[in-house]
Protein backbone atom coordinates (compact mmCIF):
# COMPACT_ATOMS: atom_id res chain seq x y z
CA UNK A 1 0.00 0.00 0.00
CA UNK A 2 3.13 2.36 0.36
CA UNK A 3 2.76 2.61 3.94
CA UNK A 4 6.22 3.32 5.54
CA UNK A 5 7.15 4.20 8.77
CA UNK A 6 10.48 5.46 9.34
CA UNK A 7 12.63 8.75 10.34
CA UNK A 8 14.34 9.97 7.66
CA UNK A 9 12.28 13.11 7.96
CA UNK A 10 13.92 13.71 11.43
CA UNK A 11 17.34 12.05 11.13
CA UNK A 12 20.18 12.74 10.86
CA UNK A 13 19.24 16.36 10.67
CA UNK A 14 15.37 17.71 9.34
CA UNK A 15 15.43 18.84 6.03
CA UNK A 16 16.43 22.52 6.06
CA UNK A 17 14.86 23.19 1.59
CA UNK A 18 11.62 23.31 0.67
CA UNK A 19 11.84 21.57 -2.94
CA UNK A 20 9.75 21.27 -5.71
CA UNK A 21 10.98 19.34 -9.23
CA UNK A 22 9.03 20.29 -12.62
CA UNK A 23 10.36 20.24 -16.26
CA UNK A 24 9.57 22.56 -19.50
CA UNK A 25 9.27 20.21 -22.23
CA UNK A 26 9.18 21.56 -25.54
CA UNK A 27 7.54 20.30 -28.68
CA UNK A 28 8.24 20.22 -31.90
CA UNK A 29 6.59 22.85 -33.49
CA UNK A 30 8.45 24.77 -30.43
CA UNK A 31 5.26 24.98 -27.94
CA UNK A 32 5.85 23.56 -24.43
CA UNK A 33 4.41 22.58 -21.71
CA UNK A 34 5.43 22.43 -18.31
CA UNK A 35 5.25 19.21 -15.86
CA UNK A 36 4.81 19.38 -12.52
CA UNK A 37 6.09 16.19 -10.02
CA UNK A 38 3.43 15.10 -8.18
CA UNK A 39 3.32 17.14 -4.78
CA UNK A 40 1.98 15.21 -1.78
CA UNK A 41 0.15 18.04 -0.42
CA UNK A 42 -1.78 19.09 -3.72
CA UNK A 43 -3.36 15.45 -4.16
CA UNK A 44 -6.46 13.86 -1.93
CA UNK A 45 -5.41 11.96 0.80
CA UNK A 46 -5.73 8.42 -0.79
CA UNK A 47 -3.23 9.37 -3.72
CA UNK A 48 -1.32 10.44 -1.54
CA UNK A 49 -1.28 7.50 1.02
CA UNK A 50 -0.09 5.19 -2.26
CA UNK A 51 2.59 7.95 -4.09
CA UNK A 52 4.58 9.37 -0.56
CA UNK A 53 6.96 7.62 -1.50
CA UNK A 54 7.94 9.57 -4.46
CA UNK A 55 8.34 12.22 -1.94
CA UNK A 56 11.92 11.52 -1.06
CA UNK A 57 12.61 11.09 -4.68
CA UNK A 58 12.10 13.83 -5.76
CA UNK A 59 13.01 16.38 -2.49
CA UNK A 60 16.17 14.47 -2.27
CA UNK A 61 17.63 12.37 -4.00
CA UNK A 62 17.18 13.66 -7.37
CA UNK A 63 18.43 17.11 -7.13
CA UNK A 64 21.42 15.85 -5.49
CA UNK A 65 24.32 15.86 -7.69
CA UNK A 66 25.17 12.29 -6.41
CA UNK A 67 21.91 11.28 -8.32
CA UNK A 68 22.89 12.99 -11.44
CA UNK A 69 23.15 9.37 -13.42
CA UNK A 70 19.34 9.37 -13.05
CA UNK A 71 18.77 12.63 -15.05
CA UNK A 72 18.54 11.42 -18.26
CA UNK A 73 16.23 8.18 -17.15
CA UNK A 74 14.24 10.75 -15.59
CA UNK A 75 13.78 12.80 -18.76
CA UNK A 76 13.05 10.19 -20.74
CA UNK A 77 9.78 9.14 -18.69
CA UNK A 78 8.38 12.92 -18.85
CA UNK A 79 8.71 12.80 -22.42
CA UNK A 80 6.85 9.83 -22.48
CA UNK A 81 4.48 10.69 -20.52
CA UNK A 82 4.06 13.76 -23.12
CA UNK A 83 4.47 11.62 -26.57
CA UNK A 84 2.07 12.78 -29.07
CA UNK A 85 2.58 11.31 -32.84
CA UNK A 86 3.49 14.04 -35.16
CA UNK A 87 4.21 16.36 -32.65
CA UNK A 88 7.07 14.82 -29.99
CA UNK A 89 8.52 16.16 -27.44
CA UNK A 90 12.18 17.65 -28.24
CA UNK A 91 14.01 18.83 -25.23
CA UNK A 92 13.07 18.12 -22.05
CA UNK A 93 14.29 20.33 -19.23
CA UNK A 94 14.25 19.81 -15.42
CA UNK A 95 14.27 22.42 -12.79
CA UNK A 96 13.95 22.43 -8.84
CA UNK A 97 12.40 25.86 -7.34
CA UNK A 98 14.12 25.92 -3.86
CA UNK A 99 13.21 27.85 -0.81
CA UNK A 100 14.33 28.03 2.76
CA UNK A 101 11.48 26.45 5.27
CA UNK A 102 12.60 28.49 7.88
CA UNK A 103 11.44 31.71 5.90
CA UNK A 104 8.99 29.83 4.06
CA UNK A 105 7.13 29.08 7.27
CA UNK A 106 8.15 32.48 8.86
CA UNK A 107 6.28 34.33 5.91
CA UNK A 108 3.24 31.71 6.81
CA UNK A 109 3.05 32.44 10.64
CA UNK A 110 3.59 36.48 10.52
CA UNK A 111 2.18 36.96 6.89
CA UNK A 112 4.89 39.24 5.79
CA UNK A 113 6.85 39.15 2.68
CA UNK A 114 10.47 37.39 3.04
CA UNK A 115 13.19 39.05 1.48
CA UNK A 116 14.50 35.98 -0.60
CA UNK A 117 12.21 34.54 -3.05
CA UNK A 118 12.58 31.02 -4.41
CA UNK A 119 15.52 30.05 -6.18
CA UNK A 120 15.21 28.61 -9.49
CA UNK A 121 17.89 25.85 -10.14
CA UNK A 122 17.96 24.18 -14.25
CA UNK A 123 19.20 20.77 -13.43
CA UNK A 124 19.46 19.10 -16.73
CA UNK A 125 18.38 19.80 -20.29
CA UNK A 126 17.58 16.52 -22.84
CA UNK A 127 17.64 16.29 -26.06
CA UNK A 128 15.05 13.38 -26.95
CA UNK A 129 15.68 11.33 -29.60
CA UNK A 130 12.97 8.72 -31.37
CA UNK A 131 13.98 6.07 -29.99
CA UNK A 132 13.48 7.23 -26.83
CA UNK A 133 9.69 7.84 -26.70
CA UNK A 134 9.12 3.89 -27.30
CA UNK A 135 8.76 1.87 -24.10
CA UNK A 136 10.90 -0.67 -23.26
Amino acid sequence: MGLDQDYSMFAPKPPTKNRHVFALITFHDQSTVIWFYPRMERLKYWQSMFKERYRKFANDNIVESPFKMFWPDFARYIARLHACPGNEPELVSIYVSEEDMIEAQLALCTKIAVDSPPRLIKLFTYKVEPPDLKAK
